[in-house]
């Protein structure tokens, strides 16, 4: 019988799923991007607006977060990101994009964050 639900027995690695790392980056970057029209539009439809202070959960290297902070110019936005290996990544993109200062990347695990809390 399959433990639906249950914690994955291994943390997600982008640098265990390609080839190499960028090859990973890359398909993350594709898969952020293909849905961002109806994410975005969903998100706003749930109450999204700007200048809230926004946690983005598994924020990978950026892609989503760069969409977001375009979304609500004026919210901060916290990520949290369980992958050591995607931190660098994500900071270098977002600061090539111009974008520090408009959030913050926290390694950590979303049922153990180290936030305050609200």
């Amino acid at each position: 019988m399959a433990n639906i639900g249950t914690e994955p027995t291994t943390p997600y690695k982008a640098s265990e799923m390609n080839d190499n790392i960028e090859k990973e980056i890359e398909r993350l970057r594709g898969q952020a991007l293909w849905g961002w029209d109806k994410q975005s539009r969903n998100l706003s439809w749930f109450g999204l607006v700007d200048g809230m202070s926004i946690l983005e959960l598994g924020s990978g290297p950026g892609f989503v977060t760069e969409q977001l902070i375009a979304l609500c110019p004026n919210s901060h936005i916290t990520c949290v990101e369980i992958d050591p290996d995607l931190i660098l990544p994500a900071e270098q993109y977002l600061q090539r994009k111009c974008l520090a200062g408009n959030y913050r990347i926290v390694q950590g695990d979303i049922v153990n964050m180290h936030l305050p809390g609200n």
